[in-house]
């Protein structure tokens, strides 16, 4: 293992589960021990391998690569075998099943209409909570049992705040639109009818809402009486498929070129400007792989029959079949679905259309997206840090308006401290900008990161097109695994040296062309969306915030 060595790749370990922020990851260079325990994980030990020599190669392993290193699990055994449709053969699916957690809090309704029904009963539309509740939760009618109180906090038309206290009489579905509503039948649960008909209008009006949020309580039963009714119980564990596809790189080059280039006769104008050191091919094939694997593991998409009820019988995906025997399939090809397509899906995706970043909106986000991190921590570790990654201009801009919302808010100047500190550490061993800004009005600690990817990305678009390419990524890379089902490595030469084709009989010395391949069949997994949020779209212009401003700030 000394041939490795400190060549091996370098990888972040964020740990899993905890939704641990970057900055607190452990970042170093993978060690040989670490790469000798991959022995009996021959697909892994061939992906870090491959890194190592592309590195000894000289090739540059950028921030992301190592994020994304440092996610690279063994997903070998979660594949399974099918029956090819109307063949007596089994090929491998071209994707893995697993089970997916979703966030599920159903604490919190809105009201959107209140009506009465006889004075002391009335009734109230409700839906879903944006902020808390996951949004998709349906037939909500279910939460409000019969028996059960809701507490309805609501503003009075005065202005004057008002919390009531209610039973529930019924609840049945009131869906529209494609938006899941229940009209419930309430009563006051803390006076009775005959009081609450006595009340003037004023005392009356906290037990009238129209609008607010509706909070859910428990019951009040006796032992005595008979009362069973259940409350509403949902499993938060979907199915979710995950594709994969295998990417080759390969190397071909032949010994007379070989030759030439190790000719000491050759003529230097040659040897420098018309031919390439193998070892500089290899460097720039490398590098070009790499790019071209993180470019497909965040923007890939599906083809069109991926459908994994109908994948086989669509006639959509590509048949590969065995070059001997044309009958005879050897498998379905199919493409990852890259991280932005994933989070898609699922309405983690933010497109701002050209509009500045807001941070009076995206406050509440970012304490949503903590506290789903906080809800589907497998460690129970407390989220308190939230981190972005963007280009160094949009870091600049947020620096500049959190600086004037300081000064501001608090009458404060904006320092930072310069030495100590996980940021530091963090930035001393990335060469990354990174800095910090206690969000108070959202009790979040937001840490944003200037990654060059993300300015490359962006600077290299055309003007026009700029910001389909500015991303702030909010991501939770403990929640991401590139999931490696197999790799595969050969080298070969043909014809080969052993043997003799027809009509070299004679000849001396052949032409051999050598062939280095390898190829890796992977996927993107991304159990949990909830985790993560991608801005993009932006302008490049000054973020809003209340009481602050890119020009307010004096200092």
């Amino acid at each position: 293992m000394s041939y490795f060595n400190q060549c091996l790749p370098k990888v972040v370990n964020i740990r899993d589960g905890s939704g641990c922020a970057i900055t607190r990851a452990t970042l170093d260079a993978m060690t040989p021990d670490q790469f000798s325990e991959l022995g009996d994980q021959e697909n892994l030990q061939r992906v870090y391998a491959t890194a190592a020599e592309a590195k000894m190669r000289g090739v540059h392993q950028g921030f992301i690569d190592q994020l994304l290193m440092g996610r690279v699990k063994n997903y070998g055994g979660s594949v399974n075998k099918t029956n090819v449709a109307g063949l007596a053969q089994s090929i491998i699916q071209p994707f893995i099943t697993m089970r997916q957690r979703t966030v599920v809090n159903a604490g919190y309704f809105k009201i959107t209409a209140g009506a009465d029904v006889n004075g002391y009963r009335r009734t109230i539309t409700v839906e879903n909570n944006e902020l808390f509740s996951q949004q998709s939760l349906p037939k909500i009618e279910r939460y409000f049992v019969a028996g059960n109180t809701v507490v309805v906090q609501h503003v009075l038309a005065s202005g004057a705040s008002a919390s009531a206290h209610f039973k529930i009489i019924s609840a049945i579905n009131a869906d529209a639109g494609g938006v899941a509503k229940a009209t419930v039948t309430i009563e006051p649960s803390t006076v009775t009818s005959a009081t609450f008909a006595g009340y003037t209008g004023n005392q009356k009006l906290p037990f009238q809402p129209t609008g607010g949020l509706v909070l859910l309580g428990t019951n009040s039963v006796s032992d005595y009486e008979a009362w069973c009714n259940y409350d509403a119980v949902d499993n938060n564990q979907n199915l979710i498929h995950f594709w994969f596809q295998t990417s080759r790189m390969a190397h071909t080059f032949t010994s007379e070129y070989k030759k030439a280039l190790e000719a000491k006769n050759a003529n230097e104008f040659f040897k420098v400007f018309n031919t390439l050191p193998i070892k500089e091919q290899l460097i720039q094939q490398s590098a070009k792989f790499n790019r071209q694997w993180w470019t497909s593991v965040f923007w890939g998409q599906p083809d069109e029959g991926q459908d994994p009820n109908s994948w086989q019988t669509s006639g959509k995906l590509e048949e590969v079949k065995d070059i001997v025997d044309g009958s005879c399939t050897l498998e379905y090809k199919a493409r990852a679905e890259g991280i932005e397509y994933l989070l898609n899906k699922c309405g983690r995706v933010i497109d701002y259309a050209g509009a500045p970043l807001n941070f009076d909106t995206l406050g509440e986000q970012l304490y949503q997206l903590k506290r789903h991190r906080q809800q589907s921590s497998e460690t129970g570790e407390i989220i308190d840090e939230i981190v972005i990654q963007c280009d160094h201009q949009t870091a600049a801009g947020i620096k500049k308006v959190f600086a004037a919302w300081y000064k501001a808010k608090y009458g404060i100047t904006y320092t930072q401290e310069i030495g100590v500190g996980p940021n530091e550490k963090f930035a001393q061993a990335t060469g990354l900008a990174v800095n910090s800004y206690v969000f108070d009005d959202y009790a979040v600690k937001l840490t944003v990161i200037a990654d060059p990817t993300l300015y490359d990305l962006m600077a290299a678009t055309p003007s026009a097109h700029r910001g389909a390419n500015r991303y702030a990524l909010l991501l939770d890379y403990s929640d991401i695994d590139l999931g490696i089902i197999k790799s595969r490595a050969k080298e070969d030469q043909y014809p080969s040296p052993t043997d003799v084709p027809s009509g070299f009989q004679c000849v001396i010395e052949r032409n051999v062309r050598d062939y280095k391949l390898y190829s890796q069949t992977w996927t993107v997994v991304l159990p949990r969306p909830e985790r993560h949020l991608i801005l993009k779209n932006f302008a490049n212009a000054c973020p809003v915030l209340a009481n602050g401003g890119c020009t307010a700030y004096e200092g």
